[in-house]
């Protein structure tokens, strides 16, 4: 009974914010059964650590004596389970968009945190617009480039694919010109055959899935930025306990 009347005296906005996480919570939990039923165990485990990850929204509040927004809030959740609908139900190889989308709300979400902790590094000060705008930049590019150390050193240590290949029909490099110094070019490739195996062409290994990935992270954190500078700090994503979110 006292559980009962101690979650009634909570904001609506945080028992929401609660129910919403626990069903996210649930739906993972029920994933992972499936996923280690159908012996697919890394993805089972992904799932058990999203639900570590939805948690964490909630885990700031608490730490930091903020709320966040309700609708960034929902948005952190979905794009916590993003990578497990991406591994678990296969939406990074039904659809050409899906892992390109989440690069793209990455760097929106660490933009947001980056301005956080710009704000809260400051102790209280005032800084520049400008400053935290280049400091949110800054950290969500970083971000982005740490992850892709980490897909790469999964790659070479482990043979994943997580820089994914890309066929390519022309290359332009110094080592296939046959001079010293001249570039070479190689078009129009139509099929390679690597060991008898036959492919559509040239793979690059990742490069080009890589550097996309990093160039629509940066657009994201960008386009967040530059909207933030616009509404002037009038709808803060985090904001102190006892305003409302």
């Amino acid at each position: 009974m006292r559980m009962a009347e101690k979650w009634k005296s909570k904001p609506k906005k945080w028992r929401i914010k609660v129910a919403v996480m626990f069903l996210c919570q649930l739906f993972c939990l029920g994933s992972a059964l499936w996923l280690f039923s159908k012996k697919k165990i890394l993805c089972g485990f992904l799932a058990l650590l999203t639900v570590v990850l939805l948690a964490i929204p909630l885990g700031v509040e608490k730490h930091f004596c903020c709320t966040i927004a309700l609708p960034v809030y929902f948005f952190m959740l979905a794009y916590a389970l993003g990578p497990l609908l991406g591994d678990g139900y296969r939406l990074y190889h039904l659809t050409s968009w899906w892992d390109k989308l989440l690069h793209c709300a990455g760097g929106v979400f660490f933009a947001m945190l980056g301005l956080f902790l710009a704000q809260f590094l400051s102790h209280g000060k005032n800084l520049s617009p400008a400053l935290t705008a280049v400091f949110a930049l800054c950290f969500s590019m970083a971000v982005a480039v740490l992850w892709e150390f980490f897909e790469y050193g999964a790659d070479r240590l482990f043979a994943m694919d997580m820089q994914n290949d890309t066929y390519i029909t022309q290359i332009h490099s110094y080592l296939i010109s046959g001079q010293l110094g001249e570039l070479g070019h190689l078009k129009g490739i139509e099929s390679v055959t690597v060991n008898g195996m036959p492919m559509e062409g040239y793979l690059d290994i990742g490069l080009i899935d890589t550097m996309n990935d990093m160039l629509i992270e940066t657009v994201g954190a960008l386009g967040y930025v530059l909207l933030n500078a616009l509404d002037r700090g009038r709808h803060p994503v985090f904001q102190p306990s006892g305003r409302a979110s």
